[in-house]
């Protein structure tokens, strides 16, 4: 896509709650926080749009909160996630949407709850961080501490640092490109190419990358945008294969919006 389809809108990630704005409008900005949402409170994990252009917000003190523009709905344990405390959200090619959580991933058809953990599935783990889908649409987790995972809709197959060349089991991120290949942000050993066949590492000693933690990875066209740092995001790196280079700060970009997160 195009820079330009880049600034029609842009939703920022804060410690504060999440904020949107507009460049046809850019001197006003409306903050959406626990002054004026029905969210408990204003740390906000991750947000993804659907089709229909409903915000969905992850909230640790509540749940999931939907929001179409007008009307708030949240979904708690009460409705079937797993946890109320959600780190990822993911909408695949159908709609469904992923939440990954401290207590495994759960699946919403807008109708019924599923949920996968390590006591009625074999993903290898539950704390699930990050989420993405192929181009085959096979759903891929990233674990807090397992490694990363795939699932077909019957089977899981896991990766971890004793059966792949992963050099940590602690994934923070993962996104799949065009082609089909899988980026992966370790906590402590940098990032991760594997393109099913062939692992390579890119880390602060053999890359332009800042620090071997990296957080959010997403793929623009054939650039790369790579969070790093401990709490927050220290920089972005703007990734080309052999030119490396340190760019501004967004790190999660959908159908136009690119979110980012605000010290």
């Amino acid at each position: 896509m195009k820079k330009s389809a880049l600034l029609l809108m842009m939703i920022f990630l804060l410690m504060t709650g999440f904020s949107q704005k507009s460049p046809a409008d850019s001197a006003n900005w409306i903050v959406y926080d626990s002054t004026n949402t029905p969210m408990p409170g204003s740390f906000i994990f991750d947000v993804a749009i659907d089709w229909n252009n409903n915000k969905w917000v992850s909230n640790p003190s509540g749940g999931i909160f939907m929001f179409d523009g007008t009307n708030w709905l949240n979904y708690t344990t009460d409705s079937g996630l797993a946890s109320n405390f959600v780190y990822s959200i993911y909408i695949d090619i159908n709609g469904n949407k992923w939440f990954g959580t401290d207590a495994g991933l759960s699946k919403f058809d807008g109708n019924s709850w599923i949920t996968y953990n390590t006591l009625n599935s074999n993903i290898p783990g539950n704390e699930v961080k990050w989420i993405t889908s192929d181009t085959i649409g096979n759903i891929w987790v990233a674990l807090a501490y397992e490694g990363i995972a795939e699932f077909d809709g019957t089977s899981w197959t896991s990766y971890n640092f004793s059966n792949s060349p992963l050099p940590n089991a602690c994934i923070g991120s993962i996104t799949i490109d065009a082609n089909n290949i899988k980026w992966i942000g370790t906590q402590f050993k940098g990032m991760v190419k594997f393109d099913d066949t062939n692992w390579t590492i890119f880390n602060s000693q053999n890359s332009g990358i800042q620090t071997d933690i990296i957080r959010p990875i997403i793929f623009d066209q054939d650039r790369l945008w790579i969070g790093s740092g401990i709490y927050d995001i220290n920089g972005i790196d703007g990734f080309f294969p052999h030119k490396p280079e340190i760019l501004a700060n967004p790190v999660k970009y959908h159908d136009g919006v690119i979110y980012g997160i605000s010290d």
